[in-house]
């Protein structure tokens, strides 16, 4: 039996909204005169993680959303008496908050539909139809030791020639920022070198072996490889998250770029560039300072 997988990526706040809604309008405390509703205190949990949901609905946390609730009532009422809200900066930041919150609620309907038939056969053949999009590129381990000066170099070179220890050396002698950690670069894979040359030889060294004296931007580099990890493609059980994730948001951003097109299509526009273009920073007028 196929499991369906409802993944709706961005949209928490509106599908928990409508989890929680509808708790009536019975009165839970009044702040001058202003009327609280268990719907407030149920929209204000709400926004909340899954994850703090039940602390939410603990009586300590009941008690300090309450009083979440009467605060933010007190500084909105106050922002008031001070009319804040006729402030030209503040009646522009309210008016894109609302045409955010349309936008949201416009989109968010079709973003779930375009992630609700998501199964996971469709992600494995997703999976199987796009190898390259999940294959893990060869790594190595790596140590550096870095100087800038040549001779430095062959003379820390004979050493590691006689045995001393390449991480005590790098500690001592290297410039890198790995010289604290005895020049431990991590796991490298062939586009985090420096050049072709470094990552070349990285990769052709074997487990243990160190590399000649390598020149590269006026620096030189010793390296050491101590492991090695080939190339491979992920089982689909251990990525089947992330690629469900991947999936639906691809899925919605076409659903919602679909949707725009179609919209600009239907809409008459007309845009004057000698306006548009002549903005620069010193057309720019100084806004109205909040809060400071």
């Amino acid at each position: 039996m196929k499991r369906v997988l409802f993944l709706v990526v961005g949209l928490v706040f509106l599908f928990s909204l409508a989890a929680f809604a509808g708790g009536g309008d019975e009165l839970v405390a009044t702040v001058n005169g202003e009327k609280i509703t268990k719907d407030d205190v149920l929209y204000e949990i709400s926004l909340y993680p899954l994850d703090k949901k039940d602390w939410a609905f603990s009586e300590e946390g009941l008690s300090q959303i309450l009083s979440n609730i009467i605060e933010r009532k007190l500084l909105v009422r106050e922002a008031l008496s001070l009319s804040i809200d006729t402030m030209d900066a503040v009646k522009r930041e309210i008016a894109r908050a609302k045409e955010d919150i349309l936008i949201r609620h416009l989109l968010s309907p079709k973003m779930k539909a375009a992630v609700a038939g998501i199964s996971e056969d469709k992600l494995r053949a997703y999976y199987d139809e796009n190898d390259t999009l999940f294959i893990e590129p060869e790594k190595v381990h790596v140590y550096y030791i870095v100087t800038d000066s040549l001779e430095l170099a062959k003379k820390i070179y004979k050493k590691l020639k006689k045995g001393e220890s390449f991480e005590a050396l790098a500690r001592k002698y290297s410039i890198s920022s790995e010289r604290d950690r005895g020049g431990n670069a991590g796991y490298l894979t062939r586009d985090m070198f420096r050049d072709k040359n470094l990552a070349d030889t990285a990769f052709s060294l074997k487990i243990g072996e160190i590399s000649d004296i390598i020149t590269s931007g006026g620096l030189h580099y010793i390296m050491k490889v101590t492991d090695k990890i080939a190339s491979y493609k992920p089982d689909f059980e251990d990525i089947k998250d992330a690629l469900s994730q991947r999936v639906a948001a691809d899925l919605q951003n076409k659903v919602v770029d679909d949707y725009k097109s179609e919209l600009r299509k239907k809409a008459k526009i007309s845009i004057d560039n000698s306006v548009l273009y002549s903005i620069q920073p010193k057309t720019l007028k100084p806004s109205e300072p909040i809060g400071e």
